[in-house]
Formats: C-alpha cells, sequence, structure tokens
C-alpha cells in the first residue's frame, strides 16, 4: 500500500487528507511548469494547449471563444 503523502495514495488509493492533497497540489504545479516551458501540449488551437502554455493566436482565440461560452452558459 501507498504511503501517505504521495501522489499514488491520491491518485490510486483516493486519499484525500491534508499530505495527499499536498503532495498532489504540488506534482500538478511542477506538471504545468514541465509543459510550458516546451511551449504547451497538445494541438494548437485549442484551450487545452492554452492552458498548458502556449500564447500563439490560435490558441489564444480558442481560449477566448471556450471563456465567453462559459460566461454566457453561467449568466443563464
Amino acid at each position: 500500500m501507498a504511503e501517505h503523502g504521495t501522489v499514488g495514495m491520491y491518485g490510486n488509493h483516493k486519499c484525500r487528507c491534508e499530505e495527499c492533497r499536498a503532495a498532489n497540489a504540488a506534482y500538478q504545479r511542477e506538471l504545468m511548469q514541465r509543459y510550458r516551458a516546451v511551449g504547451g501540449r497538445g494541438e494548437h488551437g485549442t484551450p487545452y494547449r492554452y492552458d498548458t502554455g502556449c500564447r500563439c493566436g490560435d490558441c489564444r482565440a480558442a481560449h477566448n471563444e471556450k471563456s465567453r461560452e462559459w460566461k454566457r452558459k453561467r449568466r443563464a
């Protein structure tokens, strides 16, 4: 069994104690830093690529459209 305070315990065993949540948050921060260092991940022109670090015009436009749609749904 995995130890508390690890990503394995958080992901595989669904533990949500403070230690496991902190380990998962640290892992996710580091993962996003790696993605951003190489200019993003995924297809260009998608909100996911923007979220992972790409700031080209196509990715920015996709992100803006997703944001506008989310705001429209929220207002309704």
